[in-house]
């Protein structure tokens, strides 16, 4: 499996691989992933359903007993408690959707220092990244990486 016959076979068929499996991902993300572009275009099909609202999620302004979210330029009220929220913030949150322009608050986590977790983590990739090009070299005569002398 790991020898050097056939190299450009094994790569191509990795390749239509990962090809196909990012397309089923495509294609089925809009039946798996509900955002709230969909629900508020769909309000009658998720009237009273369950939601869970996590990508992107941004709160808008607070009140006392509700505030408003935003999601990729999309705004609804939550109704439920706000405890701890201040405008700007990144959420998730998991709440009974209402086809009068609302939703009913069930669950809600803040996501605290997302930002920070992703720069680390892009900090943490180039490090392996550099590391690895340190010790090894591609070639694109034997199209593979080939350990530097």
């Amino acid at each position: 499996m790991f020898s050097d016959n056939h190299r450009y076979i094994k790569i191509s068929l990795l390749i239509v691989i990962l090809s196909v499996l990012c397309l089923y991902s495509y294609w089925e993300s809009k039946r798996i992933y509900v955002d709230l572009e969909i629900c508020l275009a769909n309000a009658g099909k998720f009237d009273g359903k369950e939601i869970l609202l996590e990508n992107y999620v941004t709160v808008s302004s607070v009140l006392k007993d509700r505030f408003e979210i935003e999601q990729e330029g999309k705004k609804i009220m939550v109704m439920g408690t706000a405890e701890g929220l201040s405008p700007g913030d990144e959420i998730a949150i998991r709440a009974i959707f209402h086809r009068q322009g609302y939703i009913t608050l069930q669950e809600l986590h803040i996501r605290k220092l997302r930002g920070v977790k992703i720069i680390i983590s892009i900090a943490a990739a180039l490090i392996v990244a550099g590391l690895f090009l340190r010790r090894y070299r591609f070639t694109l005569r034997g199209f593979q990486f080939m350990e530097r002398f």
